[in-house]
This record gives structure tokens, C-alpha cells and sequence, in this order.
């Protein structure tokens, strides 16, 4: 059939790329973005379990420069201490961005189908079928958005795990040392540059991987013909990722140090109850004190004295081993995220095909 406009993908003007019989070519992006919220959040947790496993080294030396401690060189235990809190963190959060980014993306595109139908030309011709691409500033928007929802589920697990990896202990006795100390108030310590930091970071893997990727195709099919789909994909996911690294290591800068340094509280946080033991122990950082000077200061306070005492450079500290695992994150979710989107949306549509078939 001839490609209508509407048929069009969203950038570009360039008529889309078509299939055998002359009808738009089912790419993984296009077929991923079929599935309901609640496949797109299981396949979010698989990715998440993924990316979390692969990538805790990274995340413990990334810490451990933001805070300025020395890396556990000597205790090979120690890169992986926090892989639970990880886990537990990274797979709801990947749950949500995928599985909410999709629910406001087919939600917008309701909204616009509504909209649609309400301005049928004179006519009365019915209004263009929808395009199968979402257009940017849907993906933008329900990207930003997911990741900041999700950043409400992980932060308690996100200072649980940093002061996990600097005194060590289990997880729970973690939680409850820092509440015995803090307060239940604690848990929300630093809570804004979190959700700050996942809205931007969300944008990368969900947003920016799959449009430039479908840019490339369109608009330079020759670039794309020599690369080949995954080298466009990994090309795509690397400059995305560092883009993400680089806007978001400030806030992630600057969360790092409020968040292993939390000073005195109205408990007596020099002392943390081993429940493991029948005594009680005093917490000893792993790699020195760090940060313990930036102990107690705010949003701003910190950011100032980090800035004061190394630099605008300081803020940057740590993007090393952070932009590794940006990068790794970004291609691992975006990769997961399409290919088994893809996989799942070419099962069901088998399956749909046999049932009429049949």
C-alpha cells in the first residue's frame, strides 16, 4: 500500500523505510513500543537484574572517589558489599521507568487520538492513524517523568547502599542503625538531587538511544548501511550515556557526599548495634573518613564547600568509573529493553496471526 503521511516517522522527513510488500518495516523500536505497561516493567526487571550484577565494581569505586576514601584494592568482597540493596533498588527502578514511560506514552497518545477525533475535517473524513513512532517530546516527557517517579521507590535503598559500602554491616542493620541515629526522617536525606538525577538519566536509555537511532536510519541510511543495526545501536547507546553522565554527575556528586557523611544525629551514630552479634561495635569506614568534614551541610552548603575546597573540577570526581557504568546501563537497559520487547511483541503477533488463522 502507499505510505501515507501519518505513516511517516515523527523525524525526518524522508519516507519511512518499508518491508517487502511495501508497508513501514517493523523495527524492534516500532514493535517494542506495542507492549503494555505491565510486560514493558517485567522486562525493565530483568534488565535491571542485568545491569546491577554486571556493573556493582563500578558503582563501589564510584563511590569511594566521590567521597574521597581509598579504594578497597586489598578486599575483593568489598566491590561487591551493597549488591543486595543494588538489586532491590535497581530492578523496581527499572520496573517503573519502563513500565510508567510506556503507561504516559500511550496515555499522551490517547489524549492526542482524543483530540484527533474531535477535529474531523469538514468533510468528514476521519482524522490520520496514528504514527507507530511516538513523537520526541512524548518519549522526552514520559522518560523525565518515569525516572523522577522512580527515584521516590530507590532513595532510602540508595543511602542504605552508600552507607552500607562505607561501614559495611548487612543491609537491614544498615537501615536500622541510620534510623536509630537519624531518625525514619533520614531516609529522605538528599531525596531531590535522586530524583533529579534518575529524570535525566531516564531520558538517556528511554528517549535519546532510540531516536537517534531511528535518526540515523532515516536520514543517513548510508551511515547506517556500513555500521550495521548494533554498531548504530552502540554507537547510539555510548554518546547517549555520557551525555547522561556528564549532565547528571554534578547532582550525583554532591548526593554521594551528603549521603555518606550524615554526622552526628540524635542517636549516637558513632555506635552501630551488630545484630548478627551480641555486642555492640563502633562502624569503621572502609578507606578512611572521606567526606567526614562535609557531615550534616545541605544541598547547597555541600555543593559550595565541594566546589571551595577542589574545584568546579571537584563535582566531576568520580565520572571515570561513572561513565562506564552510565554507558554499560544505557546500552544493557536499552539493548534488553528492545530486543526482548521485540521478541515478546513478535510471539504475540504470531500468536494473534494462528488464531485468526485458525
Amino acid at each position: 500500500h502507499a505510505v501515507t503521511k501519518s505513516e511517516q516517522p515523527v523525524i525526518g522527513q524522508r519516507a519511512a523505510a518499508s518491508g517487502p510488500s511495501g508497508g513501514k518495516l517493523c523495527t524492534p523500536n516500532n514493535m517494542a513500543s506495542t507492549l503494555d505497561p505491565v510486560t514493558q516493567a517485567g522486562i525493565g526487571a530483568f534488565a535491571g537484574l542485568v545491569e546491577v550484577t554486571a556493573q556493582q565494581p563500578l558503582l563501589t569505586a564510584k563511590n569511594f572517589i566521590q567521597d574521597g576514601r581509598s579504594l578497597p584494592l586489598t578486599n575483593p568482597a568489598v566491590w561487591y558489599r551493597g549488591w543486595a540493596a543494588g538489586l532491590l533498588m535497581c530492578v523496581p527502578m527499572t520496573v517503573v521507568q519502563f513500565g510508567a514511560s510506556r503507561f504516559l506514552e500511550q496515555a499522551f497518545e490517547n489524549r492526542g487520538d482524543a483530540s484527533g477525533a474531535a477535529t474531523m475535517s469538514s468533510s468528514g473524513d476521519p482524522p490520520p492513524a496514528a504514527s507507530a513512532s511516538v513523537p520526541f517530546t512524548t518519549k522526552l516527557t514520559s522518560a523525565w517523568c518515569a525516572g523522577a517517579l522512580s527515584a521516590v521507590f530507590v532513595q532510602p535503598l540508595c543511602l542504605c547502599q552508600i552507607q552500607q559500602q562505607k561501614f559495611g554491616g548487612s543491609l537491614v542493620d544498615t537501615g536500622r542503625r541510620l534510623i536509630n541515629s537519624h531518625g525514619v526522617r533520614v531516609l529522605a536525606h538528599a531525596g531531590y538531587l535522586t530524583i533529579a538525577r534518575e529524570a535525566f538519566y531516564s531520558c538517556g536509555y528511554l528517549c535519546f538511544v532510540p531516536v537517534s537511532r531511528d535518526w540515523v536510519r532515516v536520514e543517513q541510511p548510508d551511515l547506517y548501511a556500513r555500521l550495521g543495526e548494533d554498531g548504530v545501536f552502540a554507537s547510539c547507546a555510548v554518546v547517549s550515556g555520557l551525555l547522561a553522565a556528564t549532565i547528571t554527575q554534578p547532582m550525583d556528586a554532591v548526593k554521594t557526599l551528603m549521603q555518606s557523611n550524615l554526622g552526628v544525629g540524635n542517636g549516637d551514630v558513632a555506635m552501630a548495634v551488630s545484630f548478627s552479634k551480641s555486642k555492640k561495635t563502633s562502624p569503621t569506614p572502609t578507606g578512611g573518613e572521606g567526606g567526614a568534614r562535609f557531615s550534616g551541610l545541605g544541598y547547597t552548603e555541600t555543593a559550595y564547600a565541594a566546589v571551595k575546597e577542589g574545584g568546579l573540577k571537584s563535582l566531576w570526581k568520580g565520572i571515570g568509573p561513572r561513565g562506564a557504568r552510565v554507558v554499560g546501563a544505557t546500552f544493557i537497559l536499552s539493548y534488553v529493553n528492545e530486543r526482548a520487547g521485540a521478541a515478546i511483541a513478535g510471539w504475540d503477533e504470531k500468536e494473534t496471526a494462528g488464531v485468526i488463522g485458525g
